[in-house]
């Protein structure tokens, strides 16, 4: 029912990962990155050292969570040159054991989750999983490499009003799916595109998408505090 949009399970990490480091767009990326120098000078040999670390990485993989473990290791190198350190508040104010659907703006799709991950992971609470548009995923390895760091599909790209009305359903089912069942957080942006300002409110829409899969016989209060909206 799902199997188009969620993230990829602990069994599937290995053959993806190693499709990953057999991608050469992907080894450019993180090459320039990891050996910016190098990379400058030699790209082939930086290629070839970013190719042969992630080889030896993928004999300790064993699951999504290892894979978080090797990603914060990148962001937290890039808070260190990027910025003057990273802070939060608030957190403490959480019940972190009750599955959190968290929604906020955004600046960045991939880097804002990243924070809060790193937050709730300080915290030992469980890292969520995160909707990204399919408006940013045209490159396959792109879509595997989100979808392995526990990202979900957002359908955006849908033809007709039909295909985006069983789009949302299937979303909105989704969603209450991985909170109640799964015992999961998620996060989710409050509207498409970036936030311009700090002000930018909640699309109505989002609400609209996630009461699709709302009993006909609960009421809209009732069935939003089962998603514990954050």
């Amino acid at each position: 029912m799902f199997d188009d949009i969620r993230p990829y399970r602990n069994d599937e990490v290995h053959a993806v990962v190693q499709d990953l480091i057999n991608e050469p767009e992907f080894l450019e990326s993180v090459a320039k990155f990891a050996l910016p120098k190098l990379h400058a000078f030699v790209p082939a040999i930086a290629k070839w050292l970013t190719k042969t670390s992630f080889q030896q990485k993928l004999k300790r993989l064993s699951g999504i969570e290892d894979i978080q473990l090797e990603v914060a290791k990148y962001l937290n190198k890039l808070i260190k040159i990027s910025s003057d350190g990273f802070t939060y508040d608030g957190i403490e104010k959480l019940n972190l054991q009750k599955p959190t659907l968290f929604i906020s703006n955004h600046r960045d799709i991939v880097l804002d989750v990243a924070l809060i991950n790193l937050s709730l992971h300080q915290n030992g609470s469980d890292t969520v999983e995160a909707a990204v548009g399919d408006n940013l995923l045209h490159k396959p390895w792109v879509a595997d490499l989100m979808r392995v760091n526990k990202s979900f599909i957002v359908k955006r790209s849908e033809e007709t009003k039909r295909a985006m009305l069983a789009a949302s359903k299937q979303l909105s089912a989704y969603i209450h799916h991985v909170l109640v069942d799964n015992k999961q957080h998620l996060w989710i942006a409050q509207r498409e595109g970036r936030a311009k300002d700090g002000l930018d409110k909640t699309n109505a829409a989002l609400i609209s998408m996630l009461l699709l899969n709302k009993p006909k016989d609960m009421a809209i209060a009732q069935y939003l505090e089962t998603l514990n909206i954050v």
